[in-house]
């Protein structure tokens, strides 16, 4: 079995999304098991256009709506990057309108994730 190189994406979790941006992850989703190995189906979303943040999300339109959460299920964790692939948030969720994907604010979570980087040697 051939091993895929990971990419590292390096942030310092401020950077701000901008509606002049635009945005995209990649994500598994599907997930399948037929007795020997797990089997997924990859879900490229491109197109992401940043609408707004609330709270601890920010939100980006899909280019149309969505049939439903199913075809992002397993996606949660994604990277959101902007076209210069700089990371920008986490994928978290849908909304219930099926015409957005919300994302972690990464930079509400700057201390946190400092402290678990430096505890695990970062």
């Amino acid at each position: 079995m051939s091993e895929t190189p990971k990419l590292v994406l390096e942030s310092d979790v401020d950077t701000e999304p901008t509606a002049e941006q635009s945005y995209g992850f990649w994500g598994l989703t599907k997930q399948t098991f037929d007795g020997s190995s797990v089997r997924h189906v990859p879900k490229l979303e491109s197109g992401l256009t940043f609408t707004r943040s609330e709270g601890d999300y920010h939100i980006f339109a899909t280019k149309t709506p969505y049939r439903s959460y199913k075809e992002y299920e397993g996606c949660s964790g994604a990277p959101i990057l902007d076209a210069d692939g700089r990371l920008v948030a986490l994928v978290v969720e849908g909304n219930k309108r099926k015409t957005a994907i919300l994302g972690l604010n990464l930079s509400r979570y700057r201390v946190v994730l400092d402290a678990h980087l430096l505890s695990v040697g970062g």
